[in-house]
């Protein structure tokens, strides 16, 4: 089960951050008030983020493949770096999407190497 969490930090974060934006957006258009703390918000934005690097790391040890791990690694620094140095919308949207090609490329190369042991489980 624990090879979902690199998958599962990437997607939670990204919700966190866009899909969270979307809902409190279209509720305000719907006539309804919302809001939320920020440090709440960034908070639940770099956990899954964090969540997301713990997966990347346990998997490396299943699939041996570096290039996630990097990708995330570079993604949750860019997110980190948005919300601990200095705020720019286009780094956090950018490692957020880093973030997600990496879950993506982490998940096939699971999946081929389970292939490879003949070994394929959901």
């Amino acid at each position: 089960m624990s090879h979902w969490l690199a998958a599962f930090g990437s997607v939670f974060s990204f919700l966190a951050c866009k899909g969270l934006l979307v809902l409190f957006g279209a509720m305000s258009a719907a006539g309804v008030s919302l809001s939320l703390d920020g440090t709440i918000w960034m908070s639940l934005i770099v956990a899954g983020a964090s969540v997301a690097l713990v997966g990347f790391a346990l998997n490396l040890l299943r699939h041996n493949n570096l290039f996630p791990l990097v990708m995330a690694v570079i993604g949750a620094g860019a997110i980190y770096y948005s919300y601990g140095v200095q705020y720019f919308d286009r780094v956090e949207t950018a490692g957020l999407i880093t973030l997600l090609i990496a879950a993506v490329i982490d998940y096939r190369a699971l999946r081929s190497r389970e292939f490879k042991s003949g070994r394929i489980t959901a």
